[in-house]
């Protein structure tokens, strides 16, 4: 059996969003370097960037920002990021 490597896992994903909802940069850094993309979302659409500015966490948004994170992303309910630093 083959272990196909473009999709992450959902506990993999779901532990990068963890850290990011709990401000903890250096645990999220080290899933991105272990090949996580940046990009990945939850199961309702949310990248790392809306969670991080949901939770307040500005300094961890910038940091997601200058990795490359996509700052477009709309969500299941057609939110942006920009709408969730808003609210």
């Amino acid at each position: 059996t083959t272990t196909s490597t473009t999709e992450p896992s959902p506990v993999v994903i779901a532990s990068f969003h963890e850290a990011v909802r709990k401000n903890k940069i250096f645990l999220a850094q080290q899933l991105l370097e272990a090949g996580l993309p940046i990009d990945c979302v939850d199961q309702h659409s949310n990248n790392a960037l809306h969670i991080a500015l949901q939770a307040g966490h500005q300094e961890l948004a910038l940091w997601l920002l200058k990795k490359g994170i996509y700052a477009y992303r709309r969500n299941n309910q057609g939110k942006t990021p920009l709408y969730e630093a808003l609210q």
